[in-house]
């Protein structure tokens, strides 16, 4: 994982929440909510990061790397506990950006946090699968796999997720990521430890989230490409059309979880800082 620092936040129940950092602790905070393998940024994204004064932040869920594998009723109560983290870190405002099933978390910190959040940035996320619509356009086969996944023991899905995420990988090559780690190292540091962060993240992800997504106040920037092989580009634009204000850019020839997409996000909010939209000083 590129960044430039590690920190492990400890609450009053001495749960941990392990966190990473890159770029200039004075920019503009943004809070990057993973994929199911928690891989933020290449050098080249870490590199764009820096020069243009924006503090990307990821949090590694429950389960995952060295974070506690706590269990919540739903992502908008795991959203709540997070306050104490971002009072430490004294983040009064900042931006959610969200990678494939990061996206539903990003909802979350909208919904948990208006006054705080200024825009979310969606990068080839999940829909909005609690919205009827949305689930209705799923094939039969992706909504029985939705149910099982709202009642199934979060261990087993983990411990059956980890092995189908690494057989996916190694079918595609077991690429040797653009960062400074290798796959094997990634599912070593990150997603083996304890098998239950996909397990807890798949399970809430499924579930009721705990919010209406479509009342969400804050600007919805979301990002996907027409190639998407795992999460449907028509279900993906009509959750961004159900949204109250969003906005939707259509990539071309990108794969899931690409970094064109990524780059795409920070793009735009390196492009709204540099128009004069909130810097982090002129909030404190």
């Amino acid at each position: 994982m590129t960044a430039e620092n590690c920190g492990a936040f400890h609450d009053d129940s001495d749960n941990i929440i392990e966190y990473y950092t890159c770029g200039d602790p004075g920019g503009y905070p943004v809070l990057y909510m993973h994929g199911a393998t928690p891989v933020p940024f290449t050098g080249e994204l870490a590199s764009f990061v820096r020069q243009k004064g924006i503090f990307a932040l990821t949090i590694l869920r429950p389960g995952y790397g060295k974070s506690t594998p706590q269990r919540f009723d739903d992502i908008f109560s795991y959203a709540q506990a997070l306050e104490p983290f971002l009072d430490q870190l004294e983040l009064s405002r900042f931006d959610v950006m969200g990678l494939s099933a990061g996206a539903p978390h990003c909802y979350a910190m909208c919904a948990a946090y208006p006054g705080r959040v200024g825009e979310a940035h969606i990068c080839a996320g999940i829909p909005l699968a609690n919205n009827r619509l949305i689930y209705s356009k799923y094939s039969k086969a992706e909504r029985f796999m939705f149910s099982l996944s709202k009642c199934l023991p979060p261990g087993l899905i983990g411990r059956y997720g980890v092995a189908a995420m690494e057989a996916m990988e190694r079918k595609k090559g077991w690429i040797k990521p653009p960062y400074a780690e290798s796959m094997d190292e990634v599912f070593k540091r990150y997603v083996r430890p304890n098998w239950l962060g996909i397990g807890l993240s798949t399970r809430l992800q499924y579930k009721n989230w705990g919010f209406d997504a479509e009342k969400i106040a804050a600007k919805v920037n979301v990002y996907h490409s027409c190639s998407d092989e795992m999460v449907s580009f028509e279900i993906a634009r009509c959750s961004a059309s159900l949204l109250k204000n969003s906005s939707f850019t259509a990539l071309d020839g990108e794969k899931h979880s690409s970094e064109k997409t990524v780059s795409e996000a920070l793009t735009g909010i390196a492009k709204r800082l540099a128009d004069g939209g909130p810097s982090y000083t002129d909030l404190h």
